[in-house]
């Protein structure tokens, strides 16, 4: 019988920063980028990180890592716990998947990897990269083993239950485990799997979830190190139960080491709402723009088509029209599309709490209605607009901007890393040297320079 965790495992611990191809390589760079910029807005405009932060500060008297955002310092578990509470909190993290949901893989690693070098003190620009390289290929693997749809199908959250391998494989790789010691490290995070799909997504835990994970991955990474044996067969036991196995193998290994599907399946976000929602906000953007003339005065209604996973996005519409918090307004089809017509854009500022009763927003919902079309996949939607005049305008998008075969290009990423970034709470004195540092990371000698420009 194939051993799927102990392949797995050699490959962590095998694999260096040479042998991973130049697209991994950039992608890397463009995740860690991204990831840490989404951090920074958090920690002025969500109320769950300083509650978050407080709690630590009450709690925990270490000063040995950084904070991010908030220039302050506390243990290495405390401050990864802190740090992976901010790279959802606004929504506007990485994703992988084309046709179908799968992770988001940054924030699920990124923070237990950052933290972690910091305490570490010697870990070089490429050790970081080697490690986000593999988290991320190795969350993508998973999720995209599970057949079906992973977020709808199964009662486990893909993210808090993918997500801990990937902090623990990021941990791993940059405490340099080896073979062995990275399968007990797999079988001691496998026992840390959760988060329940249903519960997550009226309540502002998902603005949090990342916590947990990364904290348990460097808990697990950490333990496995000091000999600490876990079961040997994670992978294939998590696959048995979670989901049930469900699964088709290939993806996990298939040209393993070859191709890095952070290359080939991550996207960068150009709005910071939940990926579900986006394909029904670009789709009447597209009309928009196709249409510049047209003002939402004009508009009758919209019948917005997309598949059956959509509907719990939508519907009840009562609820999903009037979001009670930030987090939940980013999962509500009807407010993300009622804000982009009216503003013909999405900004952090949209989702802000104090935001959220905007009546000329949720007076646009009430022209909206949703129809399941099995035609749709997650990525694309159908807008059947309905002018006053009886006019009908349809439009059908089959990817949003950002997706991978229309992705953002470096400038654009580049500028968005610049704007999260000044939303800080603790002010960075020198954003663009910050972002160079970044592009050229591979050169950076020590992370804890890159560090330097947040404290």
């Amino acid at each position: 019988m194939f051993d799927y965790t102990r392949t797995i495992a050699e490959h962590l611990a095998h694999t260096t920063y040479e042998d991973l191809t130049p697209e991994a390589i950039e992608f890397a760079k463009k995740s860690i980028m991204d990831t840490l910029g989404i951090m920074f807005p958090a920690t002025t405009l969500v109320p769950t990180s300083d509650v978050v932060h407080d709690l630590v500060m009450d709690v925990d008297e270490g000063d040995k890592c950084l904070m991010v955002g908030y220039g302050e310092r506390a243990s290495l578990l405390e401050a990864a716990f802190m740090n992976g509470s901010l790279t959802h909190a606004v929504d506007f993290d990485d994703s992988a998947g084309i046709d179908r949901p799968l992770v988001h893989p940054s924030g699920s690693c990124f923070p237990a990897a950052l933290t972690l070098a910091d305490f570490l003190g010697t870990t070089t620009g490429k050790d970081l990269i080697l490690a986000i390289a593999l988290a991320d290929d190795l969350g993508i693997r998973l999720a995209d083993c599970v057949k079906g749809n992973i977020l709808w199908d199964y009662d486990f959250f893909p993210i808090t239950t993918i997500g801990v391998f990937e902090a623990t494989a990021a941990a791993a790789v940059l405490l340099k485990l080896d073979a062995n010691q990275m399968v007990d490290a797999l079988g001691l995070a496998v026992n840390r799997v959760s988060g329940i799909r249903d519960t997550l997504f009226n309540c502002e835990f998902r603005s949090i979830r990342d916590a947990f994970g990364n904290q348990e991955g460097i808990r697990c990474a950490m333990l496995a190190k000091r000999g600490f044996e876990g079961c040997k067969t994670a992978i294939e036991d998590l696959f048995r139960i979670i989901y049930r196995d469900n699964v088709d193998m290939e993806p996990l290994v298939k040209d393993l080491g070859k191709v890095f599907t952070n290359s080939t399946l991550i996207t960068y976000k150009m709005w910071p709402s939940c990926q579900g929602t986006q394909p029904y906000a670009e789709v009447v953007l597209q009309i928009l723009e196709a249409h510049p003339e047209l003002a939402v005065e004009d508009i009758a209604s919209i019948v917005l088509k997309g598949p059956k996973e959509s509907y719990d996005m939508f519907y009840p519409k009562e609820e999903k029209a009037h979001p009670a918090t930030s987090i939940t307004s980013k999962v509500s089809i009807p407010f993300v599309v009622a804000s982009m017509l009216r503003k013909r854009n999405l900004v952090l500022a949209d989702f802000e709490v104090q935001n959220l009763d905007d009546p000329a927003v949720l007076g646009l919902t009430d022209i909206l209605e949703f129809e399941i079309d099995e035609s749709h996949n997650a990525s694309s939607a159908t807008a059947v607009v309905t002018l006053q005049d009886g006019t009908v305008i349809e439009n059908r998008a089959e990817y949003v901007r950002g997706a991978v075969c229309a992705p953002l290009t470096l400038e654009q990423l580049i500028v968005k890393f610049k704007g999260n970034a000044s939303l800080a709470k603790h002010p960075i004195a020198d954003i663009d040297g910050l972002a160079d540092a970044l592009l050229h990371l591979e050169d950076v000698p020590n992370v804890k320079d890159i560090l330097s420009y947040l404290s």
